[in-house]
């Protein structure tokens, strides 16, 4: 939490910045923020820089006025007709230079950088093509070269499926097996130059983990020595990645894990699509794989139940995942190395979520990656 003459703050999620031209004590963090007092669904950007060897005075936060952000122009624009149109229309998720989402009960607005939506677009009728048939995809009602809007969707995603404590653990398997069962229908082989979209190729996804392996060591929340034990296993699971050789390429959501997906009365939905490319169908699983681990810890971790019992639940979701999806022995293989590679990350990732520190601390000792 921090204060400004506006009220008291609580930080959501932080995007510590990798600049190099920063001197190495400084800080400089991208926050999304809520108020402590009001309608706390909206989502604030600000900027926080940090030196450790100046006063604390001298320490500065720079909080957007809600609904703005200079490098999105069009965010104002689209708020003000959303809130014309629907007064309960709020910013639900706001990255500050990046991106910005409004909900409304006409659907969601996501509003990009000038000239970054029509990439998007393209994305989203890549997706049509490839799960088309198979899953339920929001409709895409508008677009500009700043934003899209897509028509809502009814329904809960796996992930707050997970935490209803009406839903017996049959039931929440049996959604995670129609999810693997929807994936595995939908898989196939695909060209590369399929759709024009870029391949997702295990350097990069290496250097994603790196970098977040980086921010962790800013947070000052892990030892140096097991920041480079993690950087180690790291490399090592990418070698026995690379050993496996070339891998069939199929269509990657990149970002697939229990909150994408939402059960409707027509059947799963898959959402956002930013990071669509081609590459190794193993990663997606893997990084489901991942978010389940994670679920169970947050889930243990907020009920205040014995792990194991918080566990066990999610133990059946994943066999049910995998019964569902139904991988080969040598994708499950390369899923299970992508599960710790994944979960090396979100150990970086939830460092720097404030409500999830001390959980995270907790994550990054743990060394069995291989189930739950």
């Amino acid at each position: 939490m921090f204060a400004l003459s506006g009220g008291v703050w609580r930080l959501q999620r932080c995007w510590p910045s990798l600049d190099d031209s920063l001197p190495p004590a400084v800080k400089c963090i991208i926050v999304e923020a809520t108020p402590m007092h009001g309608d706390r669904s909206r989502r604030h950007a600000a900027l926080l820089s940090v030196n450790p060897l100046l006063p604390e005075e001298a320490q500065w936060l720079r909080l957007h006025p809600y609904g703005q952000d200079a490098a999105l122009p069009a965010l104002t624009g689209h708020l003000q007709h959303a809130l014309r149109d629907d007064p309960s229309a709020v910013v639900v998720a706001h990255r500050r230079g990046k991106r910005a989402v409004i909900r409304s009960v006409h659907g969601f607005i996501k509003v990009l950088r000038p000239g970054k939506a029509p990439a998007l677009v393209h994305r989203q009728a890549c997706a049509a093509r490839y799960y088309g048939g198979h899953a339920v995809l929001a409709a895409l009602l508008q677009h500009d070269d700043a934003a899209l809007i897509t028509a809502p969707l009814a329904g809960r995603t796996l992930a707050e499926l997970g935490n209803d404590p009406s839903l017996d653990d049959g039931g929440l398997a049996g959604c995670w097996f129609a999810f693997g069962s929807m994936m595995r229908r939908c898989q196939r082989e695909l060209p590369a130059d399929w759709c024009g979209l870029p391949q997702h190729r295990l350097e990069d996804e290496w250097r994603i983990v790196d970098d977040w392996l980086m921010r962790m060591m800013l947070s000052g929340q892990v030892p140096p020595e097991r920041v480079l034990v993690l950087h180690q296993r790291s490399q090592q699971l990418c070698g026995a990645l690379a050993g496996e050789g070339v891998v069939p390429l199929s269509l990657l959501h990149r970002d697939l894990h229990d909150k994408q997906v939402l059960f409707t009365p027509d059947g799963p939905a898959l959402l956002d699509f930013d990071t669509l490319a081609l590459g190794d169908a193993a990663l997606d699983l893997g990084n489901v794989l991942a978010h389940l681990r994670l679920r169970a810890y947050q889930h243990a971790w907020c009920s205040g139940l014995e792990p194991s019992l918080s566990f066990t639940r999610f133990r059946l979701a994943r066999q049910a995942l995998l019964n569902g999806w139904a991988p080969d022995e040598a994708s499950m293989a390369r899923a299970n190395l992508f599960t710790e590679l994944s979960w090396i990350r979100l150990t970086g990732v939830y460092q720097w979520r404030p409500a999830w520190q001390k959980m995270a601390k907790h994550m990054v000792q743990a060394d069995d990656h291989q189930g739950l």
